[in-house]
């Protein structure tokens, strides 16, 4: 089984319990993606630093029968629908205002006319003068909205891909000034841009020829593909330029240029079988003052109770940083959205982005200090 075939079986792990395997062109599933790209292209941060995404969605389907017809409405039930996506707001911290809602309508071409697309999805902001509602809380009746706890609702990694057996798809980016860094595929879908306001999931700031909002890359039936979102310079893979609107299937390898920013799309292999015991090993680990803290695959460092490292302090964040080795050899650290920053060697990192760890690195996360260390 290669790779992409791994990944879309972890990706349909959390919600496959609710839809069966389909017999038509289009699937629940694929419905339930569709679902979920309209939103990360709508999404919007709000006045109060919280991404917001819409929650009106019309689903506008082209059925090819009445049989593909009475299967898809008998399984695209709106309450299955809105657990899973609210399960996948929960994962990402994205709210919306007031109830979700689905609406499906029926494409019916006039006679003459070429077959439409066969399934569309537009979003509508149904904006209510109340406070926000985070999208994992669940109306009680009689109870009002509690403040959201993420720690209470946070959703792990491992339900979009199998952390035991595969290691995420990754970007290297080659940056105009000649620097390097690499950003990990954690998400479904993953919007590339130059605009911190547009709340991109890859910022790509020092290059003026990237659009504010340039690309998106997804997961799909297929595998991961890029699409262009009206960029001025458009999207390049391997010297050609992207026009399809449903997008280019990626393969490990392709070198995909935005502007004068060079990004390498890498599959990660399955992770190397465990050092039996007196093997020799690198023991990569945190230092904490004086206490040592052993590195997994994945650590989430932050306040909360559900943290792998928790550094209980107020000028840490909840959920404040990341650590992960998609190889089992090289690590990287990432910021995922902090109040109060983190520090690299004295330097401030950015967030969302990736930063490769070497032995003796010091890291600040908040006011703690901790250094990064290799046997």
């Amino acid at each position: 089984m290669d790779i992409f075939e791994k990944l879309n079986k972890a990706f349909g792990n959390w919600y496959e319990s609710w839809f069966g395997d389909a017999l038509s062109d289009i699937r629940p599933k694929d419905v339930l993606r569709k679902i979920i790209v309209a939103m990360e292209d709508s999404r919007k941060e709000g006045l109060d630093d919280r991404i917001y995404v819409p929650n009106k969605y019309i689903l506008e389907i082209a059925f090819k029968n009445e049989e593909e017809k009475e299967y898809l409405l008998a399984f695209l039930d709106k309450e299955e629908l809105e657990s899973a996506l609210r399960k996948y707001m929960s994962q990402n911290k994205y709210y919306v205002r007031g109830p979700l809602d689905f609406t499906i309508e029926e494409i019916v071409p006039a006679e003459g006319e070429a077959r439409p697309e066969k399934l569309r999805v537009k979003c509508k902001w149904d904006i209510q003068k109340e406070a926000p509602v985070p999208a994992p809380q669940e109306a009680v009746p009689g109870k009002p909205y509690e403040p959201y706890e993420e720690e209470e609702y946070t959703v792990a990694a491992t339900d979009v891909y199998d952390a035991g057996t595969v290691a995420p798809p990754s970007l290297k980016i080659r940056q105009p000034d000649g620097s390097t860094r690499q950003f990990l595929l954690t998400k479904p879908v993953a919007i590339v841009g130059r605009s911190r306001r547009l709340n991109n999931d890859l910022l790509i700031e020092r290059d003026g020829m990237v659009s504010k909002r340039h690309a998106r890359i997804s997961l799909g039936p297929d595998g991961f593909t890029i699409t262009d979102l009206n960029s001025t310079n458009g999207v390049w893979v391997n010297d050609e330029r992207v026009s399809d609107p449903q997008g280019r299937p990626l393969r490990s390898g392709d070198v995909i240029r935005l502007g004068a920013t060079e990004l390498v799309f890498e599959e990660a292999g399955a992770r190397p079988a465990p050092v039996p015991s007196g093997a020799d090993a690198s023991h990569p680990r945190l230092v904490i003052g004086a206490e040592d803290f052993p590195l997994a695959s994945e650590v989430i460092i932050g306040r909360s109770l559900s943290a792998d490292l928790r550094l209980d302090h107020s000028s840490v964040s909840r959920r404040h940083a990341k650590i992960s080795s998609p190889d089992g050899n090289e690590f990287y650290i990432e910021d995922l959205g902090s109040e109060t920053g983190m520090r690299l060697n004295g330097v401030n990192m950015p967030t969302g982005s990736p930063v490769r760890l070497h032995h003796g690195d010091r890291i600040q996360v908040g006011e703690v200090d901790l250094r990064f260390e290799v046997d």
